[in-house]
């Protein structure tokens, strides 16, 4: 298969997952809803790209990794020249997640959120006009982990493009 056809599927798929995730994110102000859903959203994701390296996918869900873990496989697996800030963000939010499961009353969340937000936004390029920055914590956290969706889908592609175009010497 051409590598244009390849990467139209790739497309295709990644639209489709794109329609998926966002019924799946919740529209709610209850910013603990949004930040679990869309953590694991992003460790479902997660899961996907450091399959795509495997010679065994199931051997790799059976090793039961934690987010943490996963992060870190995926970082290491991915043969991509970019920016830390993704992965920061993506472990931000999971830092978030942790103090949201694990306090009833989790100190500085707003505070994290904007950190979190900082992370998120593309310093290099104009926003569209008529793009509202978030203020409210559910909303900042639903526009982060969007962003975060939106790079993991650009790596995956590129990722699975790259793993599946690899040439092998023959022996």
């Amino acid at each position: 298969m051409d590598a244009k056809t390849q990467l139209d599927q790739f497309h295709k798929i990644s639209d489709e997952q794109w329609d998926r995730y966002r019924q799946l994110l919740p529209k709610s102000d209850d910013t603990s809803l949004v930040v679990l859903k869309g953590h694991l959203i992003i460790e479902e994701m997660l899961y996907a790209i450091a399959q795509e390296h495997c010679a065994d996918p199931e051997s790799l869900v059976k090793a039961k990794l934690t987010f943490s873990q996963l992060l870190y496989v995926v970082r290491a697996v991915v043969k991509l020249p970019i920016g830390d800030s993704c992965w920061e963000a993506i472990n931000l939010l999971n830092g978030i997640r942790n103090s949201l499961i694990h306090n009833l009353e989790p100190k500085e969340l707003e505070s994290r959120l904007h950190a979190l937000q900082g992370m998120c936004e593309l310093k290099d390029e104009p926003l569209p006009p008529k793009y509202v920055k978030p203020t409210e914590p559910a909303r900042i956290a639903e526009s982060c982990i969007c962003f975060i969706i939106g790079q993991l889908q650009v790596i995956g592609i590129v990722a699975a493009f790259i793993e599946r175009n690899l040439q092998f010497p023959k022996e």
